[in-house]
């Protein structure tokens, strides 16, 4: 009877975190929705997207029974930085056809406003042009000079290729038309084209043959000091309450690119947002010996301005965190996760690797050097041992208007919250 109980006692506990999921998995794809709905704007710098998706996740937080991890009761760690946005609609209209936000045309983060009625698109070749930072941009007739022109040849460069060949703020006022083929992917930043340029990036598949009159309306509102929010939550340790493992997400996204065009950012990162949120649910019900701080960033998009606040201003002593785990992209994990920072942490990988390996929660656990690619990178520059861990497979959305919650398959999402829940035990 005694060994039939211990083998009970022993299941139960293994299946635990399948079954807290089980119960909890309607409240993650509720949070997902929620974080995704238009109500959150892309969760960016229009309508407070990132304001109200940090007040809902205080509000989350809340329901779960977690304790703040600031001073007083907000959650809440405010700071602030400038960020160029574009909270108006928009309109560009080709040989008298208009062209749809996000899906025909993105308009680069750095632009300036722009507006034009409709008026003759003048052809400039960009095709010669191979060197950054090449001298006499203007002399060689490259720049709109307040007009609209449309880069002839670009069209066989990459958006990253264009930007590499001339540097954007060498470009006088105007509005640049450049033909991409491929996907195309947005962003946020945090300063505008030095010159005044409007730079416009077009799906070559549906320019007409001849690019003759365009008109436009691409506004856009610098804020030299939008404020943002960073998210913190407690769950104190039964033995060494001083010392911290640490689970970590950013929740900000894009935003709006023009009233409407809205950035839902399902994947990135909705997915390791609403997993975190998860994983706190868990731990209030079962805590470590080590208290669990959880953390969801703003500013990621922009330049991981939200974590590299934190290391510079941290809610808990940083020489204390035992582990930190950063979830970015976990939405889809049909061929498994990778681990950046593997090679640095050899030891912690290996212990990871292996119960990954033993229970089989994964297809397959990649290792990855360092990579400054997400909230991780300004904890491991400050000496804390970090991973960060993000999804391998699905559809390849990504920084467009697609990442919805719709396409978010969640595949092998719970496997890979049991098994961090699993290697966080081992502490």
């Amino acid at each position: 009877m005694k060994t039939l109980l211990s083998l009970f006692s022993a299941l139960f506990f293994t299946l635990l975190p399948q079954l807290l999921y089980g119960q909890n998995a309607k409240a993650m794809r509720y949070d997902i929705r929620m974080l995704t709905g238009a109500s959150m704007s892309g969760r960016g710098y229009v309508d407070k997207g990132a304001e109200k998706a940090a007040r809902f996740l205080v509000r989350r937080l809340r329901e779960a029974g977690i304790a703040p991890a600031t001073t007083d009761s907000s959650y809440l760690q405010e700071y602030n930085f400038p960020v160029n946005a574009f909270p108006m609609p928009f309109l560009l209209s080709v040989n008298g056809k208009e062209l749809r936000p996000g899906i025909d045309y993105l308009v680069d983060s750095r632009s300036n406003p722009f507006e034009t009625e409709a008026v003759k698109a003048a052809r400039l070749d960009a095709g010669h042009v191979f060197v950054r930072n090449a001298p006499g941009v203007r002399e060689k007739g490259l720049s709109a000079n307040g007009g609209v022109v449309f880069w002839q040849n670009a069209d066989t460069l990459t958006k990253g290729t264009f930007l590499r060949n001339i540097d954007p703020d060498q470009l006088s006022a105007g509005l640049y038309l450049v033909p991409v083929k491929g996907k195309m992917t947005w962003t946020a930043r945090t300063s505008r084209m030095a010159g005044g340029a409007t730079v416009v990036y077009v799906q070559d598949s549906i320019l007409p043959r001849k690019v003759r009159k365009v008109e436009a309306r691409l506004p856009s509102k610098f804020l030299p000091a939008s404020r943002q929010y960073n998210v913190g939550g407690l769950v104190r340790g039964t033995a060494v309450p001083d010392s911290f493992i640490v689970f970590t997400a950013h929740y900000d996204h894009l935003g709006e690119m023009g009233k409407g065009t809205v950035f839902p950012g399902a994947n990135d990162n909705a997915s390791g947002t609403a997993t975190v949120l998860e994983l706190a649910r868990y731990f209030a019900q079962k805590p470590l010996r080590y208290s669990v701080l959880f953390l969801f960033f703003s500013g990621e998009e922009a330049g991981l301005l939200g974590s590299k606040f934190y290391t510079e201003n941290p809610l808990k002593p940083l020489a204390n965190i035992r582990f930190l785990l950063n979830l970015d992209m976990v939405g889809e994990c049909a061929d498994g996760a990778t681990a950046v920072n593997a090679t640095l942490h050899p030891e912690a990988f290996a212990r990871l690797e292996k119960l990954n390996n033993e229970a089989r929660f994964l297809p397959k656990l990649n290792r990855r050097g360092e990579a400054a690619n997400s909230d991780h990178y300004y904890f491991s520059e400050a000496g804390v041992p970090a991973f960060f861990i993000y999804g391998n497979g699905g559809k390849g959305h990504y920084h467009d208007v697609f990442d919805t919650a719709e396409e978010l398959s969640l595949t092998n999402n719970q496997d890979l919250q049991t098994l961090l829940i699993r290697f966080a035990e081992g502490f």
